[in-house]
Formats: C-alpha cells, sequence, structure tokens
C-alpha cells in the first residue's frame, strides 16, 4: 500500500480494502466453513425420515387435545411500572371427522411490578403462570390426549430469569428469601401452592404487603419465579393423571441438540430437506432442560430439581408438516416411570404417535391452527391496557405524570 493510497477513513478503507478482503472472506469460508458445513449436513439428512415413507394410517388418527397462549404488557410510569397479562386456553375432542371446541377458559390480571426491577423478565413469569394455571382448568375433563404449548420446555423453566446464570446468584436469593419471609424453603413452596389454590398471582398481593425496596428486588423475583415451577410442575401432574402429553412446539429455536454443528440444527435440516414433509431422528434425554443449557439438578432448589431434571423424560425431534412448510422443534414430555430416558425404541414409538395426530390437525403453514386460535385469543392490545389504566385512575397524558388523579 502506497502514500498515495492510505485511507484516511473507514469509509475510504472499505473501498481500497474490498477486493483483498473479499478474496481472504471466500479462501477462508472455502477452506473452514464450507467444510464444517458440508459434515454436519450429512449427519442432518442421515437423521431425517420423510413422513412419505413412514407406515400411518390412511385415516387421520383424532385425539383429544388442548392448547394455549398468553399476553403481556407494560407500561412504564415515573416511579413505577405497570404490568398487563392475560392468558387463554381451549380444549377441542374429536367429532366425526373433524374437532369441536370442549372447553375455554381465559384469565387476566394487571397490578405494579413491586419492587421495581428486571420488570420485563418478571412479567413474562407472570404471564407463564398464568398460562400453566388457567389450562390446568382446559385439561380437566380431557382424558387421553396432548396439550400443545407454544415454546421450549427448556425456555419456560430456565430461560429469561431475572438473575445472573450462576447458581450462587440464585441460591443467594433463595437463602434472603427464607431470612425475610422466615419460612425455609419447603414451607415457602407450600405457602406458594396453598395461595395458587386461590389465584396463581395471589403471591404478588401478599409481597405488595411487605415494606420493600430495590435491595430486596432479586429475592422477590425468585420467589415469583418459584410460583411459575409450582403452576407448572401442577399442569404436568395433572397431564399425567389423565394421560395426556404435554407437546412443546417451538417455531424458531437455536438449539444444537441434534447435529450439533456451529449453526442451529435448522440451518442443516433446511439444506439437507428444503422441501418434503419429515421427521428426524427422535432424541431421549432425562430432565426437562437440556443438558447444553448448562442447568443441572442443582440449579433448580429442591425438591424441584429431582422433579424437573431427574423426574421427566423428554423425547425431541423436528418436524415440517406440509410440503415446503416451516420446521418446527417437538419436545413431547412424560414421567421417568412412564418412558425410562434409555428408551430409544419407546421413544421413536411415541414420536411417530404425535406426528400422526398432528397429521390431523389444521393447519396454517405447518404450524398447527389451535395454536394460532390460542395466540389470537390471548393477544393482549394497547387499546385494553391504556383503557384497563385509566380504570385504575392514572394519567396517560405523559408517563412521567404517575399521579394518581392528574
Amino acid at each position: 500500500m502506497n502514500s498515495e493510497k492510505i485511507p484516511k477513513t473507514l469509509i475510504e478503507a472499505a473501498h481500497i480494502k474490498r477486493g483483498v478482503i473479499e478474496r481472504l472472506a471466500l479462501a477462508y469460508y472455502k477452506s473452514t466453513v464450507e467444510e464444517l458445513i458440508r459434515e454436519k449436513l450429512e449427519k442432518a439428512r442421515k437423521s431425517i425420515i420423510r413422513i412419505e415413507d413412514l407406515d400411518f394410517s390412511e385415516s387421520p388418527v383424532y385425539t383429544a387435545h388442548a392448547a394455549e397462549d398468553g399476553g403481556s404488557s407494560t407500561i412504564d410510569m415515573e416511579a413505577f411500572t405497570i404490568y398487563a397479562v392475560q392468558a387463554w386456553s381451549g380444549s377441542w375432542i374429536p367429532i366425526g371427522n373433524s374437532y369441536k371446541v370442549l372447553r375455554e377458559e381465559r384469565i387476566a390480571d394487571i397490578g405494579i411490578v413491586y419492587p421495581s426491577g428486571r420488570d420485563e423478565e418478571r412479567v413474562r413469569i407472570y404471564r407463564e403462570t398464568l398460562e400453566a394455571w388457567i389450562t390446568q382448568k382446559t385439561i380437566e375433563e380431557l382424558s387421553k390426549g396432548y396439550l400443545l404449548w407454544d415454546g421450549s420446555i427448556s425456555t419456560l423453566l430456565a430461560g429469561r430469569r431475572p438473575w445472573t446464570e450462576t447458581e450462587w446468584r440464585a441460591r443467594k436469593a433463595q437463602q434472603k428469601a427464607e431470612q425475610k419471609l422466615g419460612m425455609n424453603l419447603e414451607q415457602i413452596l407450600d405457602w406458594i401452592s396453598t395461595l395458587q389454590a386461590k389465584h396463581p398471582l395471589a403471591i404478588l398481593e401478599e409481597l405488595a404487603g411487605l415494606s420493600l425496596d430495590a435491595d430486596d428486588t432479586m429475592w422477590v423475583a425468585f420467589i415469583e419465579w418459584l410460583g411459575k415451577l409450582v403452576a407448572v410442575r401442577r399442569l404436568l401432574n395433572l397431564s399425567f393423571k389423565n394421560k395426556i402429553v404435554p407437546v412443546f412446539v417451538t417455531k424458531t429455536t437455536r438449539s444444537k441438540s441434534l447435529v450439533g454443528g456451529t449453526f442451529p440444527d435448522i440451518y442443516y435440516l433446511r439444506r439437507a430437506e428444503p422441501y418434503k414433509p419429515f421427521i428426524t431422528r427422535p432424541i431421549v434425554r432425562r430432565g426437562a432442560v437440556e443438558a447444553g443449557d448448562g442447568v443441572s439438578k442443582e440449579f433448580f432448589p429442591q425438591p424441584l430439581g429431582d422433579y424437573f431434571q431427574q423426574g421427566l423424560t423428554v423425547v425431541s425431534f423436528y418436524l415440517r408438516l406440509r410440503e415446503g412448510a416451516q420446521i418446527l422443534r417437538i419436545e413431547a414430555v412424560y414421567p421417568v416411570d412412564r418412558l425410562p430416558p434409555v428408551d430409544a425404541d419407546t421413544g421413536r414409538e411415541e414420536a411417530l404417535r404425535i406426528v400422526e395426530w398432528f397429521l390431523s390437525l389444521p393447519t396454517a403453514k405447518g404450524y398447527p391452527i389451535v395454536l394460532n386460535i390460542a395466540h389470537r385469543q390471548s393477544h393482549l392490545s394497547r387499546r385494553d391496557l391504556l383503557h384497563a389504566v385509566t380504570i385504575l385512575g392514572f394519567s396517560l397524558d405523559r408517563t412521567g405524570r404517575s399521579m394518581l388523579g392528574e
């Protein structure tokens, strides 16, 4: 590079060095990235089974099922955040060559995030608690079937936590909670369970009766998270009692559990089979949360750790239901005594049974319409949120004017 071509700005440097960098990038891609992709692409191809090659019955297998979803939103005032959450769940039963609605339930709540801090993550916890709680209502009358949940069970239980990833931080929050509430963990879980018999978010009102400040945010968030885990555990137990299989459906997933490549599994599967409907070889694992997420059973306080990471078996696989449709990730959850985590043959049978049932469901672009219905029913509009806030007596001309009666 001679002195006449020495760039004086970043834009000039980009123009001058474009050709050199293009050659370097292409060489790197061909020597490194392309080879890695080729290897993982072959692994993805070997895991794919086309649905047309499976020996399914010619008639659709209609089975009772339920679906749920939730919505949430917030408004930031000057001194606090107002939250709004709602959830909807419905159940369907077979009737002839179709389905009819058996039952539908909804629930909503509004309040102040107290004490303030990590508001967004905590409001998600409120919403997911409502979802787990209200879904129990719609599966009470079902006997043998499926429950569709939009999202991953790993994310539901261990994702979006209001604290750092370290177990030490969670343990510290637990110790603070036990000290502040004057109860050990077992007593706290019993307390939460008793309150949830009345309302899924009853613990928020109980905590609001305490004198709290910013230093209390983490242990309060920990209690709120425990509330969600208790609600999910109760939902799973009821599902197992009624012989209902919870099936978690993820549209956009970055999991690498199947191929183990640099990129998510979906990247390789789309290239390995860009059009035809297929299922991948099922993976059977012990524990609700994948090992790759760095969560051990000690992450959950006991006895929740034993329940979620030792007492559950998850059968996971990828599925494309219609030609050219999106690829879904499926996680079906069973109690360990129903499906041992080492039983690969039974895991395959369960996966094929789920796929055969999926083929009976109406879909939109390869996605079950019942989940679209749940999403629409649980949607929380901004208009409703603003109306509810004015009913509470807050002025909305400026969010900073967070005084009652202004």
